[in-house]
């Protein structure tokens, strides 16, 4: 392949159970592949991204900027999607930007006015990863905090932002999207509900060339973490987590 003024962007998306690898080109996503891990993260990881690599001529000394999800999710999924990428981009001295999976959900309605976008994601019973978003701008912006909210707790700090209309999104619809309905309904608050199912990579490739073409200097590799929110019952690890390497 030829030399572009263009960069090339690695982003990751390692933190629920459908898990994504993007490579984008510019502002352009090239590929985009999303995939059920099935308890096999770690190969299928390293296998897919090494196809979509060579299937686009370049290899991972090439790329410009790596990008990858930091959650709220899975614990082990998300930690091992950050550490690889960490690795790449420490190895090739290149920037890294952590993405909110929240707000790559946030992302996907990029433009819409007069209406608060709420992406949520299931944590445990009757608890959901969310927070609430303005998506006027090319980067949402969040409004609160990423956290862990019973839902009565996040009904009432939806309603107390005052929003015209709200937006809510993310796997936890599912789950407690008509529930939440009600209860910001029965405050004045109008809601639509749209269930998309995962954070899309090509959504988080995208959000770190904006900040990238913007000249912002990203995120330490060294310090770098997860976003570990509601931390998993401690138990003992039936293996080992071993560190993936990259192929040059």
């Amino acid at each position: 392949m030829t030399d572009s003024p263009l960069s090339y962007i690695l982003a990751i998306e390692t933190s629920g159970d459908v898990c994504g690898i993007a490579l984008l080109h510019g502002e352009d996503v090239i590929v985009e592949h999303n995939f059920s891990h099935k308890m096999h993260l770690s190969e299928r990881f390293m296998e897919i991204t090494d196809f979509i690599l060579k299937s686009a001529g370049i290899a991972l000394a090439d790329i410009s900027a790596f990008a990858v999800g930091i959650g709220p999710g899975s614990f082990t999924g998300t930690r091992i999607g950050v550490t690889t990428v960490k690795v790449w981009a420490d190895l090739y001295s290149k920037p890294l930007y952590g993405v909110d999976s929240l707000q790559a959900l946030a992302a996907e309605f990029t433009g819409l006015e007069g209406v608060l976008v709420a992406p949520i994601l299931p944590c445990r019973t009757d608890v959901i990863y969310a927070a609430l978003y303005s998506v006027t701008s090319p980067i949402p912006r969040a409004l609160t905090a990423t956290a862990a909210f019973s839902l009565d707790e996040f009904a009432q700090k939806t309603a107390e932002a005052s929003p015209e209309s709200v937006l809510l999104c993310g796997e936890g619809c599912r789950r407690y999207g008509e529930r939440l309905t009600g209860m910001l309904e029965a405050q004045g608050v109008r809601v639509s509900t749209i269930p998309t199912r995962f954070p899309r990579v090509g959504v988080i490739g995208k959000l770190a060339v904006t900040r990238f073409s913007a000249n912002e200097e990203g995120e330490s590799p060294m310090s770098l973490v997860p976003l570990y929110i509601a931390p998993p019952p401690i138990s003992t690890p039936k293996r080992g987590f071993s560190l993936v390497k990259p192929k040059p």
